[in-house]
């Protein structure tokens, strides 16, 4: 549990970070910033969702922005910053659906 914590957290400070330093089209660094809020308001049980899969919806969607922002960014800090994202990412939904033991 403390472990995705900090996964979402991740994702909310590395959004931040992309929204801070990308000087071009922030729509998805924005995207990603949201959908991480969601995530950390569905983790911290602010937020109900009487879908089964909500969670691992957020962190595919969280996945998805990332790598577009992967392929998009040019700096070497915000490609890093997006695959730490993805990796994150990828993991949790890996466990959540049981690939993972």
């Amino acid at each position: 549990m403390a472990m995705q914590t900090f996964f979402l957290l991740l994702t909310v400070v590395g959004s931040a970070y992309l929204i801070f330093t990308e000087r071009g089209d922030r729509r998805l660094a924005v995207a990603v910033l949201v959908l991480s809020g969601i995530g950390l308001l569905l983790h911290l049980n602010v937020l109900a969702l009487r879908i089964p899969y909500a969670r691992t919806a957020v962190w595919a969607a969280i996945a998805a922005c990332a790598a577009i922002l992967w392929v998009r960014q040019s700096s070497k800090s915000a490609t890093t910053v997006s695959a730490g994202m993805i990796i994150v990412s990828a993991l949790t939904v890996a466990r959540s659906l049981k690939l993972l033991h």
